[in-house]
């Protein structure tokens, strides 16, 4: 008696046979690749741009020069003086 093998079983991504098949993969990538695109132009380009402006010594009316970490070891060393209250003599509380 002859047998005859398994059919193989195909696992993963396969692309539709039909051409209706790939017309709705093809708008749904469309329809996901638009809100990608939006999170990159609106928000991780900014991100990065600011990230590295940030490192850079530019007053806008010339070329930008790269100061590297001196900016923000300046903000990070700056030191914010108490606010003094004013206290009522009478009564010693604030003002």
């Amino acid at each position: 008696m002859l047998t005859q093998p398994a059919p193989r079983v195909r696992r993963g991504f396969r692309l539709p046979e039909s051409q209706l098949g790939r017309r709705e993969m093809l708008w749904g990538y469309i329809f996901a690749a638009a809100p990608l695109i939006g999170f990159l132009l609106f928000g991780v380009i900014p991100l990065v741009g600011s990230l590295i402006l940030g490192f850079t010594k530019w007053d806008m009316a010339g070329d930008p020069q790269w100061v590297g970490g001196q900016n923000w070891a300046e903000i990070l060393s700056l030191h914010v003086a108490p606010i003094p209250r004013e206290i009522d003599p009478e009564s010693g509380e604030p003002m």
